[in-house]
């Protein structure tokens, strides 16, 4: 397993790997001249005269081929990308696995809506979602997240065991034995007609309802205490 330090001890290793390879690139390799020579070389040339320009590379004279040092700075320029690009993933590999989870995390969090309320009602804020249905006077809704709350503390009171593919009969059945069983009776009931049933509540009715289930909750932390 790669540790936190490999990224750091990379690079350094990148960087002495360059400078050596331009270091033997760049090199000047100096020969001594004799001057008697030099100067039968350079005999008869007229400085004076007009410098041919420069013509293309011909594939026939190797004396005109680009010089090898282009070329290996073209690969010298390569290979520093490819080791970047090889730095880069291996920091990725060692840093973002955390980053990338506790992303997800975050967003998980967030795509929690009303609309999926009773898929996933131990992880949704009732509370906060109660005070906009209010706000909003959507008294039907209401009684849903009042019906949620019923089942969540229910849930944490280790009174019953809360499944997502688990029916309120089912519930009906686990607290059976409780003192308030009848009212949790009463008020699923009254839940399944105003909610599945689509009937409209009028504020004066939902008066009335919210004190039945205010009521049982109370009854539920009591029973647990």
């Amino acid at each position: 397993m790669l540790s936190r330090n490999t990224p750091i001890l990379f690079f350094i290793l990148l960087i002495v790997f360059i400078n050596r390879t331009s270091a033997q690139n760049n090199a000047d390799t100096y020969h001594a001249i004799d001057k008697t020579e030099w100067e039968k070389a350079v005999e008869g040339l007229d400085y004076t005269e007009k410098v041919p320009e420069q013509q293309d590379a011909d594939p026939q004279n190797p004396s005109s081929s680009p010089s090898p040092f282009a070329a290996s700075g073209l690969i010298r320029v390569l290979l520093f990308v490819v080791i970047i690009a090889l730095l880069v993933f291996i920091i990725l590999k060692v840093f973002g696995k955390d980053i990338f989870s506790k992303n997800r995390k975050v967003n998980k969090g967030n795509t929690i809506s009303v609309e999926d309320l009773e898929e996933r009602p131990m992880e949704s804020d009732l509370d906060r979602f109660l005070r906009e249905a209010l706000e909003k006077k959507d008294y039907r809704l209401a009684i849903r997240i009042y019906y949620l709350m019923v089942l969540r503390n229910l849930h944490e009171s280790e009174i019953i065991k809360w499944k997502k593919d688990k029916t309120n009969r089912d519930y009906l059945f686990e607290t059976s034995d409780k003192q308030f069983h009848p009212q949790f009776s009463n008020n699923t009931l009254i839940y399944e007609y105003i909610w599945y049933g689509e009937q409209a509540v009028e504020e004066k009715n939902f008066l009335s309802v919210k004190q039945s289930f205010t009521n049982l909750i109370t009854a539920i932390n009591s029973s647990s205490a």
